[in-house]
């Protein structure tokens, strides 16, 4: 159990620049007219403004929301940082050559990097209750974190935004269902003439019962191996429905 780290939500402007945005403003640069002035004052205002134009075209500016993640106070102990640099070593070094001797340093590592996050955040704790030893509210809040952690949703997960997603996730999902369904129900409906056709041949409507007399006719059948199956079979139907095909 851990007290719940409130992540803070912050608005950020950003232009999104790659290899090509270079050539798109060098473009633009030389198709953008100049304007000739005497004053140093306003030639700056016009080169301001014109990259400034040039920027807004190629590489317009874009608001995007990010969470910035507290750690747990006991992550940033120094041990706990270091040990986490040595353990991403092992795990890098493990996927890369693919040896066992390798995996088993990296399971070693990770193993010592659990064992001092748990001493860091027993440390925390035990700090926290030494401290206000005399100040049951702070005992009490802690106790309260330790046991019932806060379960509060970050603040872009109940967005508009975020709902509007879910619910056309959900949409999708339900319409593919609805759609395989009238699917499978048009194939029905197209193999049920075939069905009709079939019941129109001379079916068997009944079975009837096997008397002593075919039965022993059944048991005085020489034994047949596996290969000489199919006419054991063809045999046996013709002795079971001889009777009906003389009534036929």
């Amino acid at each position: 159990m851990s007290p719940h780290i409130q992540n803070r939500s912050m608005s950020l402007r950003r232009r999104v620049i790659n290899n090509g945005t270079g050539l798109l403003f060098e473009q633009a640069l030389s198709h953008t007219p100049s304007q000739p002035s005497e004053r140093a004052d306003d030639l700056m205002i016009h080169f301001n403004s014109r990259m400034t134009l040039i920027m807004d075209n190629i590489a317009p500016l874009k608001n995007k929301r990010e969470t910035d993640n507290q750690k747990a106070p006991w992550k940033l102990n120094p041990v706990v940082k270091l040990l986490k640099k040595e353990c991403r070593k092992s795990e890098r070094m493990w996927r890369k050559s693919k040896l066992q001797i390798h995996y088993q340093i990296h399971k070693e590592m990770l193993g010592k990097y659990n064992l001092e996050i748990s001493k860091a955040r027993q440390s925390f704790f035990s700090n926290i209750i030494n401290r206000n030893i005399n100040n049951a509210h702070v005992l009490f809040s802690t106790v309260e974190k330790l046991t019932n952690p806060s379960s509060q949703l970050p603040p872009e997960l109940s967005s508009v935004n975020k709902c509007n997603d879910f619910a056309s996730f959900f949409k999708g999902k339900i319409d593919k269902i609805r759609l395989n369904i009238a699917s499978q129900l048009q194939i029905a409906q197209n193999l049920e003439p075939l069905a009709v056709k079939r019941g129109d041949r001379n079916l068997t409507p009944t079975f009837s019962l096997v008397d002593s007399e075919t039965l022993e006719k059944i048991s005085v059948l020489p034994h047949l191996n596996w290969i000489f199956c199919p006419q054991f079979f063809s045999n046996l139907f013709f002795i079971l429905y001889q009777p009906m095909y003389f009534r036929l």
